[in-house]
């Protein structure tokens, strides 16, 4: 068993301020291009030009914009207010974001942003946050492992799920456990499940960067050990603010891990004395120090360097599929494809000059679609 990675790996902070007029105005505006065009608008946000993709909807919770700003980046949420006495921004950061610069990157990350949006709270300070959740996670090599609902131990009334996949289908595949489940959000949960898996589904294979594994050359899993902790749980802390944070996020986890453990069964009946697993006590370990500002040694670079190849292959495999069926409804043999080819290519230099407009038009909204993978 070796720890691969162990980092904070969601933070969601609210914040009580407004943005000015002008962003909210520039939100508007992306957010109508959104709904027109269907997808994501690119736009250009506040006096320092923040590049941010908009949605075509808001949030619940009265937000009505929400935006992104790239992978590294973090999902905001906004209410068309002007009130700076009001909860107005919300802000989630995304895991690769704390993957790259840990949890104080990211604090600095937020505030950043909200002080080149010239966002306001009351007296004019910048706005007050409360954080509403944050996720801590430690990444194992377990190759076979396979997890027994059975070795879990927690108070008797805490829910248990067992997944057979990351979309939730329940109970198992196989007989093979891919995803433990315990407690409920808001409140405190640990969930134990096969992050290769995740990745896989969610197309997510920087992963292996982080990890430092090659996925062609590694054999069997990556467990993910995943401790979250919601408003509930927060406020059961009185952790509210970023100094909160900073002072006892670490016993927060802590806690976690000891309230619901994963065992080692031995002959004694009652299961609270069985020993925890090695597993949850290098989890344990790993929570001493979790508010270490861990620093990833992968660099950005080479992470969007990997997700505009991922974007660039999704491209590259519809091609044959397209050109199959197009030289079939042309009436041409498959021995006719360079012919084919020859003819799409003169379809697309005709289509170019006879619709300038369209295509440059089509180019932009791609430029705009892939501007945060710069």
């Amino acid at each position: 068993m070796h720890v691969l990675y162990r980092n904070f790996d969601g933070l969601d902070v609210s914040f009580k301020g407004a943005m000015p007029a002008a962003v909210l105005q520039t939100l508007a505006a992306a957010k109508a291009k959104a709904q027109e065009q269907k997808e994501d608008a690119f736009t250009l946000l506040g006096p320092k030009r923040i590049p941010v993709h908009v949605a075509e909807t808001g949030m619940k919770g009265g937000y009505a914009f929400r935006f992104d700003t790239g992978p590294f980046g973090a999902i905001w949420s906004v209410a068309d207010s002007l009130d700076p006495e009001r909860w107005n921004i919300r802000a989630s950061v995304k895991s690769l974001a704390l993957a790259d610069g840990g949890y104080r990157g990211a604090k600095a990350q937020l505030l950043g942003l909200l002080t080149d949006l010239c966002a306001v709270g009351q007296d004019e300070k910048l706005p007050e946050e409360r954080i509403s959740r944050f996720d801590f996670c430690v990444d194992f090599a377990l190759p076979w492992f396979q997890p027994d609902p059975e070795h879990i131990v927690c108070h008797s009334h805490t829910t248990r799920r067992v997944h057979r996949s990351w979309e939730g289908e329940t109970v198992n595949r196989g007989k093979r456990i891919e995803s433990l489940t315990i407690g409920n959000m808001p409140g405190r949960q640990a969930i134990l499940y096969d992050k290769t898996k995740e990745i896989i589904a969610h197309a997510k294979p920087y992963w292996w960067h982080y990890w430092n594994l090659d996925p062609e050359q590694y054999e069997g899993e990556v467990w993910r050990v995943e401790v979250r902790a919601g408003k509930a749980e927060l406020d059961n802390w009185n952790l509210r603010s970023f100094g909160n944070f900073e002072r006892i996020a670490g016993a927060v986890i802590e806690g976690t891990l000891e309230a619901i453990r994963y065992a080692e069964p031995t002959s004694d009946t009652k299961a609270s004395r069985w020993p925890s697993h090695p597993l949850w006590v290098a989890c344990l370990s790993a929570a001493d120090d979790a508010l270490a500002p861990y620093k990833s040694a992968v660099t950005r670079g080479k992470v969007i360097e990997g997700l505009r190849a991922d974007a660039i292959e999704r491209f590259a495999n519809m091609f044959p599929g397209l050109l199959a069926s197009y030289a079939h409804l042309l009436g041409y043999d498959i021995s006719e494809l360079p012919t084919v080819l020859e003819r799409v290519e003169k379809d697309v230099i005709r289509y170019a000059s006879q619709h300038p407009h369209a295509i440059n038009a089509k180019f932009q909204r791609a430029a705009d679609r892939y501007a945060l993978l710069r």
